[in-house]
């Protein structure tokens, strides 16, 4: 059971403490002893799916994951971590090459709250299939996230094309915020002050948005 044991409450300490301290390697031994020994517990699965994705074994993880997600149904469906579960699910299947599935997983939990990856791998994947309008979408949620990991020049970018893309559709309004936004950013940028001074039926931006530079950025991203 996931009661405390003194058969193995050493172990899960340990394995705890190893994974805080990012030594994953550790903390996988540590906690497969624990379970070894008769410990049951979502937590403990949980971890030992995080270890595992921190190595790289991501068939592990996954297959750790969901073993934690029906313990947390069947012992603690309320506790914190399932809260983000799904997100760090849908990463490991992502990077074991199970992008389809990774992506409906995705879709579902983005209408709530999603984490920045999550965000930049709907709107990568939306830009691959030429749906602009899912690609934006995605791009302001990342943009208004508080812990979007940004830095300052990727959020000029993103704003710009954001307000750019609203501009060339004739939304005027949303195109406004963005180009308001992009003045804060970075006030060097002429292209707001001439986006405010046109007349209301002649504001659309001469130009589409440069969705090549969603790519650029979003590569960029991949690459940290």
């Amino acid at each position: 059971s996931g009661a405390s044991n003194a058969a193995w409450d050493d172990f899960v300490k340990e394995g705890f403490n190893a994974l805080d301290k990012e030594d994953a390697q550790t903390a996988v031994e540590m906690l497969r002893k624990a379970a070894n020994l008769g410990c049951v517990s979502p937590l403990v699965s949980f971890k030992l799916a995080i270890g595992y994705e921190s190595m790289g074994a991501y068939y592990s993880a996954v297959q750790y994951y969901e073993l934690a997600r029906d313990q947390f149904k069947k012992m603690n469906a309320s506790h914190r971590y399932t809260q983000g579960f799904d997100n760090n699910y849908a990463r490991a299947l992502y990077s074991m090459g199970q992008v389809d599935k990774a992506k409906a997983i995705l879709i579902k939990t983005c209408n709530e709250s999603c984490d920045p990856w999550a965000l930049k791998l709907l709107a990568g994947q939306s830009l691959a299939q030429n749906d602009l309008t899912k690609a934006t979408d995605y791009i302001e949620k990342l943009l208004n996230h508080a812990d979007s990991g940004l830095s300052p020049d990727d959020k000029k970018e993103l704003t710009l094309n954001v307000a750019r893309i609203y501009a060339s559709n004739g939304d005027n309004d949303k195109a406004g915020k963005y180009y308001k936004q992009l003045q804060e950013l970075d006030p060097a940028n002429p292209e707001p002050d001439r986006f405010f001074k046109k007349p209301a039926k002649k504001k659309s931006i001469p130009h589409d948005a440069n969705w090549n530079e969603y790519d650029k950025i979003f590569d960029m991203l991949d690459n940290r």
